[in-house]
């Protein structure tokens, strides 16, 4: 830790950053007792003792050193601007238009922005908190959903193809609102990814790509309780996203001599943390999540076991249930008998149509065979069963985040469940566009 470091650590503790108090902040960190952060403030602590406290709080909210060491720069530069401007000014400088801010303001918004748009979304969240005048270190106050709600009502227009963005935001009000989250760390991060997310959105891989980590069975796999019945259990298959650490899963309630029905099977979702030895399970339902559950487990690699608690303190009030040990499927399994009798596409078909209804779709018999990108729009050429081909335009100024997609892109088009519209959906990057003829 830098002497610099130590004095930002050292400011955000005292100011009560992380959490509203040292009794709560030593509660999120698991630690006993919090002298430590009176000590560390007076300079009675030792340098290894010190850096183990960066280490702890880098832990505990899942920030990168680089992140921890803005936090006082953002704080006093969205004090700076919260003099000079009113809330008016908040989406200028989402968009990064001109706004009347001194000079020196300006010069280190810009050098924020260069460093890292995650680290300016940090600021402008901070800067909408404070010019809107809440306090949410105050967990009397509906602050924390207002706020998010707010902004994501603000970016969401602008920004109408980012449909992952809202579904962060989305997933952040309701994660807020189970756990009763509050405090100024928490905020900042939810509100400043959120921004992050609507303007760049690609820096959602990389999130995703720092967060969660790939584990180590093959890009499917079959999951069962490790004491599950030979007449009837739970089948889990899990598909790996990509290369990452998100797995899209379809839960079977099997019954042996029984086929595979549609009914019996649930759609979620699984990120494994990379940070932390534990697993966020969500259900996804359109615009909500039903059910969420964050467990902790331990892999045994060798018998490919898992042993799994749930958290009840970060999970929502009816979350996923799982077994405490599951195991995958061995070629010996009755169960792994009753896959192989399954037909292997209808399971794909099922998923398939699970994971779209999941995201508020349905499929359609339009397959996109051709994309032309050009300066200011893009077109999708796109085969119709008994139509021939069919043209759809994406004007650019309309849509300008598609402009970060490549001719080379995953796109499907779909129909909304709630409006019945045609849409242009890339799932690699959460890009949805309404589309015309």
């Amino acid at each position: 830790m830098t002497d610099y470091q130590k004095q930002v650590l050292q400011w955000a503790i005292k100011e009560h950053f992380f959490a509203p108090s040292d009794t709560k902040l030593a509660k999120e960190m698991n630690i006993t007792g919090k002298m430590l952060f009176s000590r560390f403030i007076n300079n009675a602590t030792r340098p290894e003792t010190e850096d183990k406290l960066w280490e702890q709080i880098a832990h505990t909210y899942n920030m990168s050193d680089i992140e921890i060491t803005y936090l006082l720069e953002i704080w006093q530069l969205s004090d700076l601007m919260a003099k000079q401007l009113n809330v008016d000014a908040f989406l200028p400088l989402v968009q990064r238009k001109r706004i009347p801010l001194s000079a020196d303001v300006n010069t280190r918004l810009r050098a924020l922005y260069k460093e890292d748009p995650l680290i300016y979304g940090y600021a402008l969240a901070l800067f909408y908190t404070k010019v809107r005048g809440y306090n949410p270190n105050d967990k009397k106050e509906k602050s924390f959903v207002e706020i998010i709600q707010q902004v994501d009502a603000l970016l969401q227009p602008i920004y109408p193809d980012q449909l992952a963005a809202h579904k962060v935001a989305l997933d952040s009000i309701q994660t807020a609102q189970d756990l009763k989250l509050y405090g100024w760390c928490n905020l900042m991060l939810q509100l400043g990814r959120i921004i992050c997310y609507y303007t760049h959105p690609l820096y959602l891989d990389n999130r995703i790509e720092i967060d969660f980590k790939p584990m180590p069975w093959e890009s499917r796999s079959y999951w069962i309780d490790a004491h599950a019945n030979e007449t009837e259990t739970t089948i889990w298959v899990l598909e790996q996203i990509e290369e990452s650490g998100i797995y899209e899963v379809l839960q079977i309630h099997a019954k042996q001599g029984e086929p595979l029905k549609k009914g019996d099977c649930t759609y979620q979702r699984w990120g494994f943390f990379r940070e932390y030895d534990s697993i966020r399970c969500g259900e996804p339902n359109g615009k909500k999540m039903l059910h969420s559950a964050f467990y902790d487990y331990g892999l045994d690699t060798e018998n490919m076991r898992l042993e799994i608690e749930l958290r009840k303190d970060l999970s929502s009030k009816s979350p996923i249930s799982l077994p405490s040990q599951m195991v995958d499927i061995h070629s010996h399994s009755v169960w792994c008998q009753w896959l192989q009798e399954q037909d292997e596409d209808e399971i794909y078909n099922i998923f398939y149509r699970k994971a779209i209804y999941a995201i508020g779709f349905e499929d359609t018999d339009q397959e996109v065979v051709d994309v032309i990108m050009s300066r200011n729009s893009c077109v999708l050429m796109v085969k119709q069963e008994g139509k021939g081909l069919v043209q759809y335009t994406i004007e650019l100024d309309k849509y300008p985040s598609v402009k970060q997609i490549s001719v080379w892109d995953n796109v499907d088009i779909f129909r909304g469940i709630a409006d019945g519209r045609l849409y242009a959906y890339w799932s690699d990057s959460g890009l949805c566009v309404e589309i015309e003829r």
